[in-house]
């Protein structure tokens, strides 16, 4: 039997009877949807936990807005980000402006070459082949830096400077002219980590010309120091950046790491430093983000050619990222990838092929970041020097390249 012909339903009937089912099924939707009210409570039974805030587990609540500062270090740029849980008050603000410019004053005073009065400077002019005695910020720099020298054999190397100032990337400002290979050749005598033994807290110059660049270090340890000091002073969720250089704590929202783009790639920054080194003779321009080093070779005194677009490291230390990326970047595509892998660094390199296609290449390790499985082993402390003058070093009389 068919529709028209069941009994008792009329034409309108049977027209309204589809739109009340529908309706029908809408509110039923509706009222499961809606929050229940709270039931009062009953004598006897605990009431179910609340659940914990942002604030209570020290996280911003995911929609306050950064709060950012920057300024001038080391001749550059610095960029903070803070993902605070309130907004911060006049009082705050300004103490938080105090801690990074305290941190600020430090590292310009120690490793900048554009203050007259830095350490470094000092130092350049310190032309007795007595001990020099560092401050506490330049000597962990000054031992790193001859580590990375060692094992990349001299293409990490911060005795660099009369090169850097010859070809007119330093603070001197450019020249008129590239230095001619006759050049090159008596400005090589005046290079070499070799002829600087560092000890613990002393360095010995074995050339009375050395003079220090560290471009290629110090930036890194300025986001250590910088990283360190927000988090002492209670800002535990931050980005600080200079240049292709970042370093992140905490968390920007609730539940959400900072991020780092690399290339296509992402990797979670949180508690890591991540340094790019663009190489400047690159054709084709330079990726975004990427640190514009003066590259020079130190063990020949050119300007680095190579086809490596740039070069990205993730490391526990900023320092560590900055000048292992740096001496990758002079190492070039073939023996970068070599040394990187050999010294199991999280590194991430883009290669332009003679076809102008750019090749990505990555360690292991680095794609163990990018999944997250990587751990990185906790930095060394530094160990106990005792008191060191904080910007007031110079001669130890009668002393050695290990100490007093």
């Amino acid at each position: 039997m068919t529709s028209a012909e069941r009994p008792g339903l009329s034409p309108r009937a049977r027209w309204l009877l589809p739109i009340l089912l529908v309706a029908f099924v809408g509110l039923s939707v509706y009222r499961l949807g809606r929050p229940s009210p709270a039931a009062p409570p009953r004598p006897g039974v605990p009431a179910a936990p609340a659940l914990p805030t942002p604030e209570l587990l020290g996280l911003p609540d995911g929609k306050p807005a950064l709060q950012e500062l920057d300024g001038e270090i080391l001749g550059t740029r610095y960029t903070v980000e803070l993902a605070p849980s309130h907004a911060l008050n006049a009082d705050e603000q300004q103490r938080l402006e105090e801690t990074v410019a305290a941190v600020v004053e430090r590292i310009d005073g120690a490793m900048s070459i554009y203050r007259a009065d830095s350490e470094i400077n000092r130092l350049g002019q310190h032309r007795s082949p007595s001990v020099f005695r560092m401050s506490e910020d330049l000597a962990p720099v000054m031992r790193f830096a001859q580590e990375v020298s060692r094992e990349s054999r001299g293409a990490f190397d911060v005795t660099v400077r009369p090169l850097v100032e010859a070809w007119g990337l330093g603070a001197t400002g450019p020249r008129a002219h590239p230095p001619d290979e006759r050049q090159l050749t008596e400005l090589r005598s005046k290079v070499g980590y070799e002829k600087l033994p560092v000890g613990d807290h002393v360095l010995t110059k074995r050339h009375a010309d050395l003079a220090l660049d560290l471009s290629g270090i110090a930036p890194g340890y300025a986001l250590d120091q910088l990283s360190k000091a927000l988090t002492q002073a209670g800002y535990d969720n931050h980005r600080v950046a200079i240049g292709g250089l970042q370093r992140a704590s905490g968390f920007p929202a609730l539940g959400a790491p900072w991020e780092a783009v690399v290339g296509l790639r992402k990797v979670h920054l949180t508690g890591l430093g991540l340094a790019t080194v663009g190489a400047q003779q690159a054709a084709g321009g330079q990726p975004a983000g990427a640190q514009l080093e003066p590259l020079i070779d130190p063990r020949t005194g050119h300007r680095v050619h190579n086809d490596l677009v740039a070069v990205t490291v993730v490391h526990s230390r900023a320092m560590a990222a900055h000048a292992w990326a740096t001496a990758l970047a002079v190492l070039g595509p073939v023996d970068g990838p070599k040394l990187a892998r050999a010294q199991e660094l999280a590194a991430f390199f883009l290669v332009r092929e003679r076809s102008g296609r750019i090749t990505p290449i990555a360690t292991a390790e680095f794609e163990q970041v990018e999944r997250g499985e990587y751990e990185f082993d906790a930095p060394d402390p530094p160990p106990d020097i005792g008191p060191v003058p904080a910007h007031d070093p110079g001669d130890v009389p009668g002393g050695d390249a290990h100490g007093p």
